[in-house]
């Protein structure tokens, strides 16, 4: 990618959790890149819905992501990467970053001496079991335990990421890894980076938490290559809700001073990106 400029790179969630990969993207890549941020605020959470509504969402933002022209497109969900197949990424019209297969390629390169792996996420990440079939075949690994956490990302969504009502339903759901003790725990949706602190405080030092924005963001950079401009990059955001309301969250999360370009896409419209 040596020698391009502007390019232009989509990044979606269902909703502000996906900020936090955004959010890495902008630190690590700061000039050069258009990146339109398509939030589908209207219909999540995701990860409690049917596997095919939720596939049906897919399609339509891939379609409208193909509409605007990018060059790649970044998957800010878990639930959605568990949910396609690896031909479907191979196969699209630009390059797929998966958030899912960076952390799997992390840890198979850093596990040793039998250490033990817990995954949280949502219902569908868990019982797709992406993370952990792929991580199984690792001799290293003594042992993988998941729980589906479906409260967590209300919690964020609310602005709830601390407090007393978080403290309470992080030890409901995580009472049990706690006992366990594993090496490292995988924040399987990037709505639960917003509740790292207070599940690293419950957790104890014992427990290195692995936060696959991170890693995404590295294989990003990897692809892109040298930039050789000093334009600022830049964010659109599309959101399928109230662009008010994510405008407000998001200023907050993001931590900017900068006016957020935000538009609303309503969801009719959306579907019709399929058959253009």
């Amino acid at each position: 990618m040596e020698g391009l400029q502007r390019i232009r790179i989509g990044v979606y969630d269902s909703g502000i959790g996906g900020l936090t990969v955004l959010k890495q993207l902008l630190m690590k890549i700061p000039f050069g890149i258009d990146f339109f941020y398509f939030a589908d605020t209207a219909r999540l959470p995701y990860g409690s819905k049917p596997q095919e509504m939720v596939r049906g969402f897919i399609s339509e933002i891939l379609s409208f992501f193909r509409h605007i022209n990018v060059d790649a497109i970044v998957t800010a969900c878990n639930t959605t990467d568990s949910l396609l197949t690896e031909a479907e990424k191979n196969n699209l019209w630009v390059p797929f970053f998966s958030i899912i297969d960076p952390t799997i390629h992390y840890l198979r390169n850093n596990v040793s001496d039998k250490n033990s792996i817990a995954i949280i996420g949502t219902e569908v990440t868990i019982k797709r079991s992406v993370y952990l079939r792929k991580l199984i075949i690792d001799e290293n690994i003594s042992g993988i335990f998941q729980k589906a956490c479906p409260l967590f990302v209300p919690l964020v969504e609310e602005g709830l990421s601390d407090g007393e009502l978080t403290e309470w339903i992080v030890t409901y759901y995580l009472e049990e890894i706690r006992r366990i003790s594993p090496n490292y725990l995988i924040l399987g949706c990037t709505h639960y980076s917003y509740l790292k602190t207070v599940i690293e405080k419950y957790l104890g030092n014992g427990t290195q938490i692995i936060d696959p924005a991170d890693h995404v963001s590295e294989k990003v950079i990897e692809w892109i290559g040298k930039i050789e401009t000093t334009k600022k990059s830049s964010v659109t955001f599309y959101v399928t809700g109230s662009a008010e309301d994510f405008k407000r969250k998001a200023s907050l999360l993001l931590e900017s001073s900068d006016e957020l370009v935000v538009s609303h896409v309503e969801l009719e419209k959306l579907g019709e990106f399929i058959h253009l």
